[in-house]
């Protein structure tokens, strides 16, 4: 096993997401910089817990927030203002029910959460295992 849980910032899920947010927001604050971040994408376009355009463009300067997820439940994501303290931001998205979605991304981001959160990112690189034309 890797001895490295101390590298790890993790949410408090036994605390109401709200509370876990803010508590998250507190442990992120201190960052200077991270070298690299790992994204996935679902085939609904949603990264990060952005569900919507509206969470995707948050311009404010929190790192967290609460999220509400289709499904019902609530979540804690980073925003894009965390994402301007990640050097480079890898996009994994795999599996042939990406391969519409991918398309999206890579031809109308704007229309797509995931396209609009990391529209002013300057390196993000995407891996997927789906040959894209």
């Amino acid at each position: 096993a890797l001895d490295c849980a101390d590298r790890f910032i993790r949410v408090d899920t036994s605390l109401p997401a709200q509370e876990a947010a803010e508590k998250f927001e507190t442990c992120l604050q201190p960052m200077k910089a991270v070298d690299v971040g790992f994204l996935g994408m679902g085939t609904d376009g949603h990264t990060a817990g952005f569900f919507t355009r509206e969470q995707a463009q948050m311009k404010s300067g929190a790192l967290t927030l609460c999220t509400h997820r289709p499904d019902g439940m609530q979540g804690v994501s980073v925003t894009p203002a965390f994402f301007q303290k990640v050097r480079k931001i890898i996009l994994l998205v795999t599996g042939e029910s990406k391969r519409a979605i991918i398309n999206t991304l890579l031809n109308e981001p704007d229309s797509i959460p995931a396209g609009i959160a990391l529209s002013d990112h300057p390196n993000v690189e995407l891996w997927t295992d789906i040959r894209v034309s």
